[in-house]
């Protein structure tokens, strides 16, 4: 937008003469949230990705819209928690990543000032869908560690629901929900009557010679790792 490209409205409150009016520059952004849990653990000999949930070859056929995958589960090495822990030995952390999020945000500018942070709006949780995905996903997490537990492992929950109840997810779901800094679709490829910012070739409709080729030109977000596509 500061390239005098995108809404037309948009950049002339912030005194910029427009070159191209593109309205879908900024809008539709997409973003992965991401829900944490923090686990208190001893390390042993054994692994921790020991299968413990049964599955079998169908389950794994994403050409099935059942299959596709809405959630993803990372076990990650290090406190996802804002601020300090309660932990005295080593920690790690469940995160619960939605991935097929229908709550739609923007991005839009703050000034004219390049070095102004822009106005991100995220608007996680918009749509009552996501609350829901996430709720299963944490269930489902809340599962994964009982199951390890059971293996024989000496975790101690730290920060989790304070029940198993659909409101006490919710609300932890509200309070822990942050962004995974994977954005995507504010640039969106599509035909130009659809008022889309770029076309099948990434290059901008309007400007000659200008292409845009990273997440932000996404129809829409994938239900996988963002970074490996324009990477």
């Amino acid at each position: 937008m500061l390239s005098r490209i995108g809404p037309e409205d948009h950049l002339k409150k912030h005194g910029i003469k427009t070159v191209v009016h593109s309205p879908g520059v900024g809008s539709n952004l997409e973003a992965l949230g991401a829900i944490v849990k923090l686990l208190r653990y001893l390390l042993s000999k054994r692994s921790l990705f020991s299968p413990i949930m049964p599955y079998g070859a169908s389950d794994l056929d994403i050409s099935k819209p059942e299959d596709v995958p809405d959630i993803q589960t990372k076990l990650i090495p290090v406190s996802g928690i804002d601020g300090p822990s309660e932990a005295t030995s080593g920690v790690c952390t469940f995160m619960v990543c939605l991935h097929r999020p229908k709550s739609v945000g923007s991005v839009r500018l703050a000034s004219a000032d390049s070095c102004e942070r822009p106005n991100v709006h995220l608007n996680f949780f918009d749509m009552p869908e996501d609350i829901q995905v996430l709720r299963e996903g944490i269930k489902l997490k809340l599962l994964l560690v009982e199951r390890i537990k059971a293996q024989g492992y000496p975790i101690t929950d730290l920060y989790l629901p304070v029940s198993d109840t659909d409101e006490d997810i919710d609300a932890y779901i509200r309070k822990q929900g942050r962004t995974t800094f994977h954005y995507a679709c504010t640039c969106r490829m599509a035909p130009l009557e659809e008022d889309e910012v770029v076309d099948d070739e990434l290059m901008v409709w309007g400007v000659d010679g200008l292409r845009v080729a990273d997440t932000c030109v996404f129809p829409g977000i994938i239900a996988g790792h963002m970074m490996g596509l324009p990477v």
